[in-house]
């Protein structure tokens, strides 16, 4: 039997812990000077309209800007892009972007450099790139993209460096076919690819090593045919899940790896040899794995 998800209870627990936060810090949008040409707003903004966008852009006038709380950006009918944002540079909670039918780009975001807490980014119909994030270097908890039915590449994401507590989570896109916006990265805390139906390559891992924290899972992505891209891990420190992928061939790029902490899932890939799953868990049981193992479904 499965253990239970680790990714998502880590989510719970910090959303939990940062709901807790701002019942003690209720929002204001105050406008606080500071040195130099940075513009500082107080507390949270929920933008469902471009009348409201533009109100934010009055705020933040032609300075650089950090906001202290959360961005949400949801359900905005009349936004195709996100100019009025230029000179934004850091959101000191959660940056949301969730429900806007007609947003074409991210177009406005290119000095973004950090994010504190949540990126978000999902059920944007028409999005097509991430491009105007090439700047950002920095999630402070979690990176989620999903249910973008247009977004075919995440190469806006290069330059990230950090995706701190929880991890990175994408999943649900549906003409997305590579990961390479990730290849900035070298540990993550979790991870989490599934139902990506035209995800084909994941050489845009190609520098990570170690999952951290939690899982790395890999499901249900109908065009993937290989692991190719993570020959370099070597640690994954709680579980490790691949399955329901149909057409997996080979999962040799998995060989240098040295360290399952928990569990380990190889299930119903239909195109996969038995034997060379049975190689990589004999390799991990022989380097001293002791959990638990579901093999089945395999070719």
């Amino acid at each position: 039997m499965r253990n239970p998800t680790y990714s998502l209870l880590a989510i719970a627990v910090v959303a939990m812990a940062r709901s807790s936060d701002k019942d003690n810090n209720p929002a204001s949008s105050d406008v606080l000077g500071s040195p130099g040409d940075q513009r500082v707003l107080t507390g949270d903004f929920i933008i469902g309209s471009q009348a409201e966008l533009d109100s934010l852009q009055a705020q933040m006038g032609s300075a650089s800007t950090i906001i202290t709380g959360d961005l949400t950006i949801e359900e905005a009918g009349d936004i195709i892009d996100l100019s009025a944002l230029a000179g934004l540079t850091r959101v000191g909670g959660d940056l949301e972007i969730l429900s806007n039918d007609i947003l074409l780009s991210l177009n406005g975001l290119q000095d973004l450099t950090t994010v504190t807490g949540f990126l978000s980014i999902g059920s944007n119909a028409n999005l097509t790139d991430i491009d105007s994030l090439a700047n950002l270097r920095r999630i402070g908890a979690f990176l989620s993209l999903g249910f973008n039915s247009s977004l075919t590449d995440i190469d806006g994401l290069a330059g990230l460096t950090d995706v701190g507590e929880v991890g990175v989570q994408i999943f649900l896109n549906p003409v997305l076919e590579n990961v390479d916006g990730l290849s900035g990265l070298m540990t993550i805390s979790d991870l989490d690819l599934f139902s990506n139906p035209k995800l084909v390559s994941l050489a845009g891992l190609g520098n990570l090593t170690r999952i951290t924290r939690w899982a790395l899972e890999i499901r249900d992505n109908d065009a993937l045919a290989t692991l190719d891209g993570l020959e370099k891990f070597v640690h994954i420190e709680r579980h490790l899940e691949i399955s329901d992928n149909p057409v997996l061939a080979s999962i040799d790029a998995l060989g240098g790896l040295d360290r399952v902490g928990e569990t380990i899932i190889i299930s119903n890939n239909t195109s996969l040899d038995a034997g060379a799953v049975q190689r990589v868990v004999d390799s991990l049981v022989a380097g001293g794995f002791e959990g638990e193992i579901t093999v089945q479904g395999n070719k």
